[in-house]
């Protein structure tokens, strides 16, 4: 039972080497958290548009229909372009907010100790 068993994780360690078990992992967390994201917006719920897609891609693979598959496959950027262009707004919003730093209120209150320490100088 043991022998066994243990056999059958060198086996598997054989066939999954570690960096592909990286790979999955890192590439799952992105698209988990991707998910997550759209499945949180309430303006434009885009997570079905997501799941239909994926859906079309995969029966397309299960059918092997090459045709099909490849051009699922090269219309994908433009699939991607097409969700960024819908969530424009939301998108620019998230980045003005990013990108404004509040004003240091220390710097401004000691304006008047620097002119002072100027005219005294």
């Amino acid at each position: 039972m043991l022998l066994s068993l243990q056999s059958g994780i060198t086996q598997f360690t054989q066939t999954f080497p570690y960096r592909d078990t990286i790979e999955v992992l890192l590439i799952s967390l992105i698209i988990y958290y991707i998910l997550l994201w759209l499945k949180r917006d309430t303006e434009k719920n885009l997570l079905g548009g997501i799941y239909i897609y994926s859906a079309l891609f995969f029966t397309v693979h299960y059918f092997d229909l090459h045709v099909l598959r490849f051009l699922l496959f090269a219309s994908s950027p433009l699939v991607a372009l097409f969700f960024i262009i819908i969530h424009q707004e939301t998108l620019q919003k998230n980045f003005v907010k990013l990108s404004v730093k509040p004003a240091d209120l220390l710097e401004q209150n000691h304006w008047i100790d620097e002119l002072m320490q100027c005219c005294l100088s």
